[in-house]
């Protein structure tokens, strides 16, 4: 856990969100994307007007809970809060 505490104080971690369909996960990866802490908010879509969706204020709750389950799971793997994150390598 060291280095990746390092990666971590270092601000080389990169930060991963998805909104997936049941939950949103959040997911801290260390330099060579390999995950170092995850959290994750549990939600369900709902039927307006014949469409499945989400209401843009649980998409904001469910991203910030998920950020604050995975920053938890940083403290508690290493001992150190987020204070910076790497940018990720554009793909073009």
């Amino acid at each position: 856990m060291n280095d990746m505490k390092t990666i971590i104080e270092e601000g080389n971690a990169v930060l991963g969100i998805e909104l997936g369909s049941t939950r949103i996960k959040a997911v801290l990866l260390g330099e060579h994307y390999d995950t170092i802490a995850t959290g994750n908010f549990g939600w369900e879509n709902h039927l307006e007007n014949n469409i499945w969706t989400y209401p843009l204020e649980e998409v904001w709750r469910g991203v910030q809970a998920a950020y604050r389950a995975m920053a938890d799971d940083v403290f508690a793997k290493c001992g150190v809060r987020i204070k910076k994150l790497r940018r990720p390598v554009s793909a073009e």
